[in-house]
């Protein structure tokens, strides 16, 4: 057999960085691609991962298989970049088709059925193309093994390059590409790179050389007609949420932000399908801030993580907390705080954010959240406030983990508060269990709050206690205003109550000590940064077969949790509430019974609903038992 000529030396080393630029630069956009139509979990960068992983594999044995032809390799090397550069041009036309123009991707099968479709939409998206790309780099490697003199030097050069542009380009598409370009342009323009190159290497004259030239030529030119993605969105909305019109969208390095306007007003989603708020759901963002304050109505200092709309954030700046003298707002992406100063405040006193971006005495910040506190080493705050974080959401383990828990209680001032809130309809008991578990190990004392009864939407909030303080006292007599509010009605008018809601009888809200039911999370494991539990427990644990249909701990999982901690610490007996009138101790019962109610409403069951109703009534209006 003839020895395969020799690839020329010209050839080698911009093909070995065009090799690692461009597949490391794809993989990053990839993964911005599907976070649009998978959960953003630690489990879908898994597998793009190892799909880009097992391409390579593939690709350096195909790469095996070609170095033993005859064929010139200059002309190997053109054709696997021709065709590479196909594939990626084509790529966002593929996934457009798969994911139904960016629907998101749902499987209600169990955990492993549902790992086996992100597998399966991930290797037909990305599988030939990073095959092809893949096969690039170790073809050249076995190719300049016949040019090189010395081969251990050569090919530690050629794998120097190559990481080089592997590094740059992962830098290049997180930092810069995607900012600028977006998934698709970057998508596009890498596609043309890989063409274009063909164009610079040493092809020679002939029939041969003049078909692959034209052939670069040709992608190069579909790349920006046929298969120009500029057409393509960028985001999807869901259907069933009703009409929604996309405002404007902005693609940063850390992700896709987008303001949507629809039956809820206008609302800021992430990556498509993770909504941060929005204007129509204002009166229950507005509640994680109000309630802590009306609990801690002295609190000069509030610093929140997570900006989203802005709304908890400036409801901290109402003139019914007149004690606020400055709140400051940490919020990750940076695109966020446009879209809000954009599209959800506006000028005059219906801002939803109460002037959130003109009030002196707000300051908001690009910037993450927990770093921020770690890094200010001298400042307190009488209260943080977290926002509600999705558990199973990649990164959003690390604001649960005990590092950060105990970090964030070393920037407390002395009596401060740190206020955690909870979406139960996102948390089964494993994950709550956890992240109590763990707040109890950072705080010595922990309550438990709510800010809605809705039935199957209930949020919650635990509250780390810098100390042992109880709730501060309140002067307000606010029973003849309670008595008023049931007076007349019955458990037929719980969707119509206009109960009063201030300093007072903030206590409705209260639903346990869970400090004095520590044991009862005992057995949970403590979530760390060393072992992320919630990162890779949360993705898993509520598609796991549940006998009440859903997994999520809402609904009779709380009641019963709320009514545990009560019965284990009776409120007249809490420590917490030591320096509250008797009659104010007993709202936390009112606040149980009263949920109690609106479930058994909700299941239609009316003989349990007035049973649950006439219990809230008693410990509402302080009647004698």
């Amino acid at each position: 057999n003839a020895t395969p000529p020799a690839a020329p030396a010209a050839a080698i080393l911009p093909l070995a960085f065009l090799s690692g630029f461009g597949l490391l630069a794809l993989e990053v956009v990839w993964t911005r691609v599907f976070a649009q139509v998978l959960e953003n979990s630690s489990s879908t960068f898994s597998a793009i991962l190892v799909v880009v992983l097992a391409c390579l594999a593939a690709g350096a044995l195909v790469a095996v298989r070609l170095a033993r032809l005859a064929t010139p390799p200059t002309v190997l090397l053109a054709g696997l970049a021709i065709a590479g550069g196909l594939a990626v041009a084509l790529t966002p036309l593929l996934i457009m088709a798969l994911t139904d123009s960016l629907r998101i991707v749902v499987s209600r099968g169990t955990w492993p059925a549902y790992v086996a479709l992100v597998f399966r939409t991930v290797v037909l998206g990305i599988g030939l193309p990073a095959t092809l790309l893949g096969t690039l780099f170790p073809l050249l490697m076995k190719l300049e093994e016949r040019r090189a003199v010395s081969a251990g030097r050569s090919l530690g050069t050629l794998a120097a390059v190559n990481t080089a542009g592997a590094i740059l380009g992962s830098l290049a598409a997180g930092f810069v590409l995607l900012e600028t370009l977006g998934m698709w342009r970057t998508m596009q323009w890498l596609g043309v790179a890989y063409a274009a190159a063909v164009l610079l290497l040493p092809l020679g004259r002939g029939a041969t050389a003049t078909g692959v030239r034209i052939a670069a030529a040709a992608v190069a030119g579909l790349a920006f007609t046929a298969f120009d993605p500029a057409r393509l969105p960028t985001m999807s909305v869901d259907p069933l949420r009703g009409p929604e019109q996309v405002l404007e969208t902005w693609e940063g390095s850390d992700c896709t932000v987008a303001a949507v306007a629809g039956a809820d007003g206008v609302s800021i989603k992430v990556n498509s399908h993770y909504g941060l708020g929005s204007t129509g759901a204002a009166p229950l963002e507005r509640l994680q801030a109000a309630v802590p304050l009306m609990a801690y109505p002295a609190t000069e200092s509030v610093f929140f993580l997570g900006l989203g709309t802005g709304i908890t954030a400036g409801a901290a700046l109402d003139p019914e907390f007149p004690s606020v003298k400055r709140v400051v707002a940490c919020e990750l992406v940076p695109e966020v705080i446009t879209a809000a100063r954009k599209y959800v405040a506006t000028p005059g006193p219906d801002d939803p954010t109460t002037g959130l971006f003109r009030d002196p005495r707000a300051t908001v910040l690009a910037e993450d959240g927990r770093h921020y506190l770690m890094a200010a080493r001298g400042d307190r705050f009488d209260m943080i406030n977290a926002d509600l974080f999705v558990p199973f959401r990649s990164g959003a383990g690390s604001l649960y983990s005990l590092e950060h828990f105990r970090c964030v209680r070393k920037r407390l001032a002395p009596g401060g508060v740190f206020v955690q809130w909870l979406p139960l309809y996102q948390v089964t008991e494993r994950e709550f269990g956890t992240i109590t578990r763990t707040m109890l190990e950072a705080f010595g004392t922990v309550s438990l709050w709510r800010n809605t009864f809705q039935p199957g939407e209930e949020v919650v909030a635990l509250v780390g206690h810098a100390d042992d303080a109880p709730l501060p006292a309140c002067r307000d007599d606010s029973l003849a205003a309670r008595r008023d509010a049931v007076a007349g009605r019955d458990e037929r008018d719980l969707d119509r109550l206009m109960l009063p809601f201030d300093p007072a009888t903030i206590p409705f809200f209260y639903c346990g000590n869970l400090s004095a039911s520590a044991d009862r999370f005992a057995a949970f494991p403590l979530n760390t940064d060393d072992h992320p539990v919630i990162e890779y427990l949360a993705p898993r644990t509520f598609r796991e077969p549940s006998d009440l249909g859903t997994p999520w701990f809402v609904g009779p999982r709380i009641a019963a949790l709320v009514d545990d901690l009560q019965r284990r610490c009776p409120p007249a007996a809490d420590p917490l509430l030591a320096a509250r009138a008797p009659a104010d101790r007993r709202l936390p019962v009112a606040g149980a019974a009263f949920h109690r109610a609106r479930l058994w409403q909700a299941a239609g069951d009316g003989a349990r609903c007035r049973a649950a109703w006439d219990e809230f009534v008693v410990a509402w209006t302080d009647a004698p038992r």
